[in-house]
């Protein structure tokens, strides 16, 4: 059982949309498992998920084989996604978006 499965296990039945679609993504077959399971990470660390959820998504993402550099890289790309969005945030409030 993936450490994701855990946590998605304790959504309320009200969120069994939910629980499908993220078994769906993290499952998809276009994608390398350590690929998918790292771009979720990211995804969760954009969005400042609560520290079990980012955790969990790191450890299924190594688990699926991803490296230290993929993680780094995650990191990375997180941090340009937060400058384009205080970019593109501006750029809108001064009439230039």
């Amino acid at each position: 059982m993936q450490h994701t499965d855990v946590l998605r296990q304790r959504l309320p039945e009200a969120a069994k949309d939910l629980k499908l679609n993220i078994q769906a993504v993290l499952r998809p077959e276009a994608l390398d498992a350590s690929v998918a399971w790292t771009i979720a990470y990211a995804s969760a660390l954009f969005i400042e998920a609560p520290d079990e959820v980012v955790e969990a998504f790191c450890a299924d993402a190594l688990e699926a084989g991803a490296t230290e550099a993929h993680i780094d890289d995650a990191h990375a790309a997180v941090a340009l996604m937060r400058m384009n969005t205080v970019y593109y945030r501006f750029r809108h409030m001064i009439g230039k978006g």
